[in-house]
Parts: C-alpha cells; structure tokens; sequence
C-alpha cells in the first residue's frame, strides 16, 4: 500500500538518491539547506510515497500565493504505472487549490515524451509560447560585497567586460575570424 507523508529532513539522502536515478543528477538548489528553506516556506508541499518503509516518489510544491509551481515529481523504476505519481501530484494540486492558487505550472523536458503525456493525462496542458528562462546567481554575489573576490560585473561580462558567448545555442557565436573570413 502506498502512503504519503511529509517529507522531514532526514530523508534528503534517500530523496536526492532518487532523484539521480530519476533526473540524472542534482542542481545547486537541490542542497539540503536550500530545501529546508523552501520547504519551510511551504508548509505541507513536500511529500514523499513509501511502500512498506521504503522511498518510492516525491512531489514538492510551492506557491507565491498567486501561482502554484511543481517540482520534483519522482517515482521510482519499480513503482511506475502503479498510481504513485497520479496520487503525488493530485494531492499537492489539492493542497494548493486549498491556499487559493489560480494556476499550477510545472516545467517538463521538451523532449520526455512519457512525463508530458503523463502530466496531459492530469489535465494539464503546454503554455506556448513560453519559454522557461531561469538565472542563477553569480558565483560574485555569493562571496560577499564588492572587493572582495570578483565583482557582480564582472561575473556577468567576464574580466574584458564583453559578454560570453559559451555555451550558447543559436544565435551567432561562431569566433569573429570565421565570420570575418565568409
């Protein structure tokens, strides 16, 4: 039988254990400290569903009291296509609904064909032609005021002050000399 109960500190290591199996990988904002925080900031949004003790799925959601977001929807290998993820993300959408959400968004890999048609068989539906956009915080900012370590310009623009064009797609980030050269 499954049962969902909050999600309390001392499982972050069997969350993020299954959330690497799942998603690959951890980001920065996946740091205990950093769930605590936001966790704390939703009370009652962060379950987790066991199977005789053991750690099959998670969902955490969050709201800016406007808007309800989903998160980390995850269920393990052997507990697919048994209800788990249905029954997560139905109990935090009721969850949200009860503080007065008018929407929930959830972000999704465009190419994960499985979790999309998931989701659609909950109801909820691509918001084109939106694209998700996100920034992180700059490495600068973390060290503290400005003198000390690399200044927020800096971080942003790089020692020269141009912007750096690794690791973008499209656009025209070719080096000038093949530009020059067409």
């Amino acid at each position: 039988m499954i049962v969902l109960r909050p999600y309390r500190d001392t499982d972050y290591p069997a969350a993020t254990r299954l959330w690497r199996r799942v998603f690959g990988g951890l980001k920065a904002e996946d740091e205990r400290a950093r769930l605590r925080q936001t966790g704390a900031r939703n009370p009652g949004l962060f379950l987790l569903a066991e199977e005789g003790g053991r750690l099959v799925g998670t969902a955490f959601g969050t709201s800016d009291g406007r808007r309800g977001f989903l998160y980390h929807v995850a269920v393990a290998a052997g507990a697919r296509r048994r209800g788990v993820g249905r029954l997560l993300v139905r109990e935090i959408e009721r969850r949200l609904w009860a503080l007065g959400v008018g929407v929930i968004h959830l972000r999704v890999d465009g190419v994960n064909r499985g979790a999309i048609a998931f989701y659609g068989s909950l109801g909820f539906t691509a918001d084109p032609p939106v694209v998700g956009m996100r920034r992180t915080l700059p490495q600068a900012a973390i060290a503290g005021p400005a003198g000390r370590g690399t200044s927020l310009q800096t971080a942003i623009t790089g020692p020269a002050g141009r912007r750096s064009t690794r690791g973008r797609r499209g656009g025209n980030s070719r080096p000038r000399e093949r530009r020059a050269a067409r």
